[in-house]
This record gives structure tokens, C-alpha cells and sequence, in this order.
């Protein structure tokens, strides 16, 4: 018995099967390359001055990357050094980020924190980003020193009044 095959299915078939196996190919390789985009190291990295542009030494900086306003991807804790420096990696593998993160630090220093966090995530490795420290007061230094500046200033305001003679008329 002779079996009829039609050529033109077959090819149909085979068409269809090749077809199939470039789309998932062609599918593969987008994954893999969005894949590695997102494996790319992030440095941010920065300085951390006070409100006279001095180098804010010793202050604790956490960095996060949020893909919202509330939804921390991942976060790298540094402190700042001599020169006010911070410095965070995110390696993409378990300190993950996305171009157009959020990125928020957080400042900690003598129990006050300070956040900024209005810079994005850009496709560079390395992102710089600078932080003025807004509780420093250049004349007295911190909020502690202007304190005691102005109870110095009111002590003295007091003692000078109190010395000042009185005449009374009659």
C-alpha cells in the first residue's frame, strides 16, 4: 500500500516548527540581554557637606534604590569619610537597581537625619550626588552651638539691664 504525502503540508509543517524556534530564540536572547543590563554594577557616590561646604566627617549614609515613593529595592549602608565621602555598590545581583530608580539617602549624624531623594537612576555605572547637611548653622556650627550662643547672647542682655541705674523722680 502506497501512502500519499502532500509536499505542500510538510512544508507548512516545517515552516510552523522553524518558525516556533526562531520566535523563542529571538525571545531568549531579548531575556538574557535586559538580564544582564540589570547585572551591571551602580556606584553612587558623593559628599555630604554642611551648610558652610565643610565635610561633614563620621556621618552614617544609607543609599536606597526604590522602584516607588514606598518600595525599597535594595539599600548599601556606608560612612562618610575625611573628605565628607560616600561611597555605595550595587552590584546588580543582590544590591539590585533599574535605570530610573529612585534614589534616596538617607544622612545620620548626632541623632538628626536628613533625606534626599530626588535624583534618578541613570544608565551610567557611576552616579555622583552631592548633600548639603541643612541643620548646620555656619556661625555657631551645629544646633547645639547656636543654642548656647543665644543663651550666652540672653545672659548677657540680662546682666546689662540689670545694672543699668534707675532715677526716680519725686
Amino acid at each position: 500500500m502506497k501512502r500519499c504525502v502532500d509536499k505542500g503540508s510538510s512544508i507548512v509543517r516545517v515552516s510552523l516548527i522553524v518558525g516556533v524556534i526562531l520566535i523563542g530564540l529571538i525571545a531568549s536572547i531579548v531575556s538574557m540581554a535586559s538580564m544582564t543590563a540589570l547585572a551591571l554594577p551602580k556606584v553612587i557616590e558623593g559628599h555630604v557637606l554642611d551648610g558652610a561646604l565643610n565635610p561633614l566627617v563620621g556621618a552614617s549614609v544609607r543609599v536606597n534604590m526604590k522602584s516607588d515613593v514606598n518600595t525599597v529595592r535594595s539599600y548599601v549602608d556606608d560612612t562618610t569619610d575625611e573628605n565628607g565621602l560616600f561611597r555605595a555598590t550595587f552590584d546588580g545581583m543582590v544590591r539590585t537597581w533599574q535605570v530610573g530608580d529612585i534614589i534616596e539617602i538617607v544622612v545620620t549624624k548626632d541623632a538628626q537625619q536628613y533625606t534626599d531623594n530626588d535624583q534618578y537612576a541613570d544608565d551610567s555605572g557611576i552616579q555622583h550626588i552631592e548633600v548639603t547637611w541643612p541643620y548646620a548653622i555656619p556661625e555657631f556650627g551645629t544646633v547645639a552651638g547656636f543654642f548656647v550662643g543665644v543663651t550666652a547672647v540672653a545672659i548677657v542682655a540680662i546682666v546689662l539691664v540689670g545694672k543699668k541705674k534707675r532715677t526716680y523722680r519725686s
